[in-house]
């Protein structure tokens, strides 16, 4: 390959990486490691996890969760949402892409 060819296909690739990088999705996920390591660092995961009710109930787990959501300050509040809404989206395009790629569906 000749010098020209070498540089137009390093940036193809680098093109082509930062594609990938800079997803929708893939920011969705960027974003929920973002906000998860902001409320790892604010709440004792590992407290949350000893003072929870087994997971063989799921009504005091529920009860559980939604006390400690409303009785922590606010800013965990905001965060707590935000990650519920990134999971939300983050569904909506996996369900969507199974949808796309369906092997039931006839083309």
């Amino acid at each position: 390959m000749n010098n020209i060819e070498t540089v137009v296909m390093a940036r193809v690739r680098r093109i082509h990486s930062l594609r990938r990088f800079m997803h929708p999705t893939m920011m969705k996920v960027y974003s929920g490691f973002l906000l998860f390591g902001t409320l790892g660092s604010m709440v004792s995961i590992a407290n949350v996890l000893a003072n929870m009710p087994s997971v063989t109930s799921p009504a005091q787990v529920v009860s559980f969760t939604l006390n400690a959501v409303v009785h922590t300050e606010m800013f965990v509040q905001f965060v707590v949402v935000g990650i519920g809404v990134v999971c939300a989206l983050l569904i909506r395009d996996i369900l969507q892409n199974l949808k796309q790629k369906s092997v039931f569906t006839h083309a």
